[in-house]
C-alpha cells in the first residue's frame, strides 16, 4: 500500500483529541462571573444577577489615567442607583430607564448566541433552523415586555414587569447555558462525523488487501470493534443533545440537573471515542506488518488508498455555561 495510507492514518488518530480540545477550551475560555444581588425596591424579593463581567483596572505606571467605556452591567447599575436617589416625581422615568437596559442586555446577549450557531459548521441545518427559532421567539417576547415597561404610567404596574426580567426570562441561568450545551454536542458530533468518514476508507482499503489475498481477519476485528464505538458514541452525543433541548426556562434548578445529566452523556461519548483511538493504532500496527509481509511496490498505483487527512473545521470557542440563577 502507499506510504500516504500510514501518514493518513497517524494523523487521523489524532482527529478525537483535536476536536475535544477545541470542545474542552471553549468550555473554560470564559466562565460568566455572577454579580451581586440587586434590587429595585427595599420590600421585593427579587433576584437580580447580571452576569456581565466588570473588568478591573490595572495600575498604570503613567500619570494619565486609562479611559474605557462602560459596561453593561456598570450601566445598569447607574441606572438603578439613579432610580434610588431620583425624587418620587422622577423614579418613574429612572425606573424606566433601568428596566429596558435590562432587556435590551439579555436581547444583546441572545443575538451573540444566534451569531454562535450560525457560525458553527458542525451543527445540522435542522438543529441550526430550531435553535434560532427558539431564541427568535425569546427575543420577540422580551420586545414586547421592553413595550409594556416603556408605557407604565404607574411605579407599581412597572416594578412587576420589571420583576418579569428576572422571574420569567432566565436567560443567564437557562438559555444561554442550554444554547451552549447543544453546540457542545455538536461538536462532539462533528468529531464522529470525520471518524465515519475515515471508517469508510479503511473498508476500501481491507477489499483491496482481500482482493491482494493478504489475510485481514485482525485488522478486520479491529474495525468493528472501531465501528462499534463510534456508533455508541453517537448515540450517547443524540441523548445528550435531547436532554439539553429539554432544560425548562422557567425551572433554573431542573434545568441545571438536566444540563449535568447531558454533560455525563456527552463525557460517556467522548471516552469511547478515546477508545476508537486505540483501536485505530491497531490497525496502524495491523496494516504495518502486512505491508512489511508483502511488496509493497505492488500497491504503488492504489487508487483507493486515501492522499488526504480529513481536519475538522475551527469553530468558535463559547464562553462556558453559567451555573448561578438570575
Amino acid at each position: 500500500m502507499k506510504k500516504t495510507l500510514y501518514s493518513f492514518l497517524v494523523l487521523a488518530l489524532l482527529l478525537p483529541s483535536v476536536i475535544f480540545a477545541r470542545e474542552a477550551n471553549g468550555e473554560e475560555s470564559g466562565k460568566n462571573t455572577p454579580t451581586p444581588r440587586v434590587t429595585t425596591t427595599t420590600t421585593e424579593d427579587e433576584d437580580v444577577n447580571e452576569t456581565t463581567t466588570t473588568a478591573t483596572p490595572t495600575p498604570s505606571k503613567t500619570t494619565t489615567p486609562k479611559v474605557t467605556p462602560k459596561t453593561s452591567k456598570e450601566s445598569l447599575e447607574d441606572s438603578l442607583k439613579a432610580y434610588k436617589e431620583a425624587s418620587e416625581a422622577k423614579k418613574l422615568e429612572k425606573l424606566k430607564t433601568f428596566g429596558t437596559k435590562a432587556v435590551d442586555n439579555r436581547i444583546k446577549e441572545l443575538n451573540n448566541i444566534i451569531s454562535q450557531i450560525e457560525k458553527n459548521k458542525m451543527l445540522e441545518s435542522a438543529d441550526k433552523t430550531e435553535l434560532k427559532t427558539d431564541i427568535q421567539k425569546e427575543i420577540a417576547t422580551l420586545e414586547a415586555l421592553k413595550e409594556e415597561i416603556t408605557s407604565a404610567t404607574d411605579l407599581e404596574t412597572l416594578r412587576t414587569l420589571i420583576k418579569k426580567i428576572y422571574t420569567d426570562h432566565k436567560i443567564y441561568a437557562v438559555v444561554k447555558p442550554k444554547q451552549l450545551a447543544i453546540l457542545a454536542a455538536a461538536r462532539t458530533k462533528g468529531a464522529v462525523n470525520k471518524l465515519e468518514n475515515l471508517e469508510k476508507r479503511l473498508e476500501k482499503l481491507i477489499d483491496k488487501a482481500k482482493d491482494d489475498g493478504k489475510d485481514t481477519t485482525a485488522v478486520e476485528s479491529y474495525v468493528t470493534d472501531f465501528k462499534a464505538k463510534t456508533e455508541q458514541a453517537k448515540s450517547l452525543i443524540d441523548k445528550a443533545k435531547a436532554t439539553f433541548k429539554s432544560m425548562p426556562i422557567n425551572d433554573p434548578a431542573k434545568a441545571k440537573v438536566l444540563r449535568e445529566e447531558g454533560k455525563g452523556y456527552l463525557t460517556q461519548a467522548k471516552d469511547l471515542l478515546k477508545q476508537a483511538g486505540t483501536d485505530l493504532k491497531k490497525i496502524i500496527a495491523a496494516l504495518k506488518t502486512e505491508k512489511k509481509s508483502s511488496n509493497s511496490n505492488t500497491d504503488d498505483d492504489d487508487d483507493t488508498t486515501p492522499s488526504t487527512t480529513p481536519t475538522p473545521s475551527a469553530t468558535p470557542t463559547s464562553t462556558p455555561t453559567p451555573t448561578t440563577t438570575e
